[in-house]
Parts: C-alpha cells; structure tokens; sequence
C-alpha cells in the first residue's frame, strides 16, 4: 500500500494495479502468475500477486505512473441509442462523447444491441453485441443516421501503438 501511496492520485484505482501487472503477465515477466491467468492453475493467488508487486516495483511504476483506466463501457450503448432516438429528428446529427468510453460508443451503431423480448437494434453480424432488457416504458428502438463523431479523451491511446493496442485489449 505504501507503494501505491507513493504514486500520483490516479494509480490509487486497484484496477490500475491490476491492469498494470495483467500487462507484466502478458510481456512474460510473471510466469508464476501466467499459470493463473491462464486458468492452468487455480486457488489463491494473492501472496504471488503481492511478492510480484513487491519484486517489480521498479518496472511498475512507470506503467503505475503513465497509464490511466480505458474502461470503455460499451454496454452504455444500449441507453444512448434510444436517447438519440427520442430526441432526433435530424438527419444531420453529431455525436460527441467525451472519456475513455467514447472510442466504442461512438460507433453505436455497429453494435448489436439485444433488448430481449423487445428486438434488437444493429447489424446482425457486429462482433460487438450488447445485451440489454428494458423494464418498463417503450422507448424509441430505431437506428438514428450520426453524420458527425467526436470523441474527446485526455489520454488517447494510439491502437497502431503494440503497447497500447495491448494494454486495452489485454492480450
């Protein structure tokens, strides 16, 4: 803890952490943990993940220092869409999302999103499917025509980039 302390304010997420020794695993350079991640092995892994932590302190905290969380909630997805559609009829509509979401959910509509017994919205063959029910009330399921994407993040990540492409793929 006192190491996580001793980073900027950012790296205090555990996700972080997380993401950051996922990263060692995946370059090689935890192969006791590998075996964990992996699924060869099972059981508690803590006292290697803390042992690795402690023994790569120094690798880490550059990584701990320069990455930030690309959570990239793509299920929000399945709430914009209706939203735009109870709200637009514009044929020229821009869609500007701002954060690390705004990569995916600008090209909403690519995904499939399954509301289940209500339909489905998007192209049946996206590799992207989001599932969704709706609870109550009938929202608009239409595909709205986005003219214009912006997207706007503090820290882009360049997917040409090995490492970056890596660090949000996480493999």
């Amino acid at each position: 803890m006192d190491f996580v302390r001793s980073l900027p304010a950012h790296a205090h997420q555990p996700n972080l952490l997380l993401a950051a020794m996922h990263e060692r695993v995946l370059q090689g350079l935890e192969p006791d943990l590998s075996h964990f991640y992996s699924g060869e092995k099972t059981g508690d892994a803590g006292h290697l993940f803390v042992k690795a932590v402690i023994g790569s302190r120094e690798s880490l905290e550059p990584i701990l220092a320069t990455r930030f969380i690309q959570t990239n909630e793509i299920g929000r997805v399945a709430i914009i869409a209706p939203a735009l559609a109870s709200i637009s009829n514009q044929e020229n509509l821009t869609l500007i999302d701002v954060g690390t979401s705004a990569g995916l959910t600008l090209r909403l509509c690519d995904c499939l999103i399954d509301y289940g017994s209500r339909r489905t919205l998007g192209p049946h063959d996206s590799k992207v499917r989001v599932r969704s029910e709706v609870l109550s009330g009938h929202p608009p399921l239409r595909s709205v025509p986005i003219s214009g994407r912006i997207g706007i993040d503090r820290h882009i990540l360049n997917p040409s980039n090995s490492g970056d492409a890596r660090w949000v793929n996480g493999r």
